[in-house]
C-alpha cells in the first residue's frame, strides 16, 4: 500500500492471486498499524487503493484493528484537500465493535474448553471458578489474547493443577506486559479471585 504508483505492478498481481484462488473474503488483522498517526494523504491512498481492490475484484474486505480505523471513515470530514475526491469514507461500512466476554458465563467456559480441546487439555466446569476468572483477568475476556496465552501455554494435562498454574504463569510472563501476573498466587489469591461476586449463566 505504499506509493501508489510503485505498487501497480504488486495490486496487479494481487488482483490475478484473488481470482485464480476463488478468494471469497479478505481479512486483514491490526490494519491500524498500515495507517499513519494523522488523517491526511497517506490515509487517502490506503483508503483508495482498498476500495479499487473492491471494485475490481468484487471480494469483500473485513478490516480488523482499534479505533484508529476510524481515520479510514474521517478522510472526507478533516481534510479540505480532499474535497475534490470521491466520498470514500461512504464506501466503508459502520464499525462493528467485538464485545468482551463477560466474566463467568457458560460461554467463556465454553470458549476455553474449545482452545484447551485443541491442545489436548481436560475441560473446565462451571466448578472451576478461580482458573477461569484468572484466565479472564489475564485476557480482560478478548478471544485473541485468550488464543495467544493458549499459543504460548507449554502442554499440560488439566488448567487446574498447581503445575498448570505455574505454566500458565509463565506463558502469561513470555507473552504478556510486565506487572501483576494473574496465576500467581502471590500476585492474586484465591480469595481475591472468588471476591467477583457473579453468577453463571
Amino acid at each position: 500500500l505504499s506509493g501508489r504508483l510503485d505498487a501497480l505492478p504488486l495490486m496487479e498481481r494481487l488482483k490475478v492471486l484473488l481470482k485464480n484462488h476463488n478468494v471469497q473474503v479478505v481479512v486483514i488483522d491490526e490494519m491500524q498499524n498500515s495507517l499513519p498517526l494523522a488523517t491526511g494523504q497517506r490515509v487517502l491512498e490506503i483508503a483508495k487503493t482498498l476500495t479499487e481492490l473492491i471494485d475490481d475484484t468484487r471480494i469483500p474486505f473485513i478490516l480488523l484493528g482499534t479505533p484508529a480505523l476510524l481515520k479510514l471513515k474521517e478522510i472526507d470530514k478533516r481534510s479540505t484537500d480532499h474535497l475534490y475526491e470521491e466520498q470514500l469514507s461512504r464506501r466503508f461500512k459502520r464499525p462493528i465493535h467485538i464485545p468482551h466476554f463477560p466474566i463467568r458465563i457458560r460461554q467463556w467456559i465454553e470458549l476455553i474448553n474449545f482452545l484447551a480441546e485443541k491442545k489436548g487439555i481436560a475441560p473446565l466446569t462451571k466448578e472451576h471458578i478461580t482458573v477461569s476468572s484468572r484466565l479472564h483477568i489475564a485476557t480482560n475476556g478478548k478471544v485473541g489474547l485468550l488464543q495467544k496465552l493458549f499459543s504460548l501455554l507449554k502442554p499440560v494435562p488439566d488448567l487446574t493443577s498447581p503445575a498448570s498454574l505455574a505454566a500458565l504463569s509463565e506463558a502469561y510472563k513470555e507473552g504478556f506486559s510486565s506487572g501483576l501476573n494473574p496465576f500467581d498466587p502471590i500476585d492474586l489469591s484465591d480469595k481475591e479471585v472468588n471476591k467477583i461476586e457473579l453468577k453463571f449463566q
